[in-house]
């Protein structure tokens, strides 16, 4: 995860023997090289972190456990590194795979285990549950569509296709959208949208 201003990188990783998980931070120079923050140590934090994603403000940090079901915030230092622990944890559905948010107030998570989508109010970084809504079968990427901001859409691994959903944009909550889900190649891995080009690929 890089931060919206851009002068921050996040990556996260997790030991399977010991069962432990780690956010490596890093400063991003003018010409794009990196400097290892937290003196160049890693935070541990849960199990099994797969997925991140940061605010417009460049102020928190999210990470999505997999094996344990929670995202945990991180307040974000000025230098952009990382407290030892993070703020507070909200509890996920089964197996969260990816994160993703609508302007700083919404953040959602796709939980493959329940094949669903979950969004959450954000204040000062704490999550509350908005509601979950029904994807089609493993939806293990997320999205909102960078042009028309009003619209969510998720990859579902195993359902062979994309969900799109329309968001409130005063709750968060999502509807349907017209002929969801949409057919996509056989075990589709990832997307993204295209600002200019009104694209979701």
């Amino acid at each position: 995860n890089v931060l919206a201003s851009g002068s921050s990188l996040y990556v996260s990783t997790y030991n399977p023997a010991t069962g432990t998980g780690y956010v490596f931070a890093y400063s991003v120079s003018g010409t794009g090289a990196l400097t290892a923050l937290n003196g160049g140590k890693p935070v541990s934090v849960g199990s099994q972190p797969v997925a991140l994603a940061s605010d417009p403000g460049n102020a928190y940090l999210y990470v999505a456990d997999s094996l344990l079901g929670k995202i945990n915030t991180f307040a974000i230092q000025s230098d952009g590194s990382l407290p030892s622990a993070p703020q507070s944890t909200a509890a996920t559905g089964s197996l969260p795979s990816a994160l993703t948010m609508n302007g700083p107030g919404v953040l959602y998570v796709t939980n493959s285990g329940d094949s669903n989508v979950t969004g959450y109010s954000v204040a000062s970084g704490n999550l509350t549950r908005i509601a979950s809504n029904a994807t089609d079968t493993d939806p293990i990427a997320v999205i909102v569509d960078p042009r028309h901001a009003g619209y969510l859409y998720t990859l579902n691994f195993l359902g062979n296709s994309l969900s799109g959903f329309k968001i409130n944009s005063t709750a968060g909550t999502l509807i349907n959208s017209q002929n969801s889900p949409y057919a996509s190649s056989v075990q589709p891995t990832a997307i993204v949208g295209i600002p200019h080009g009104g694209t979701i690929k």
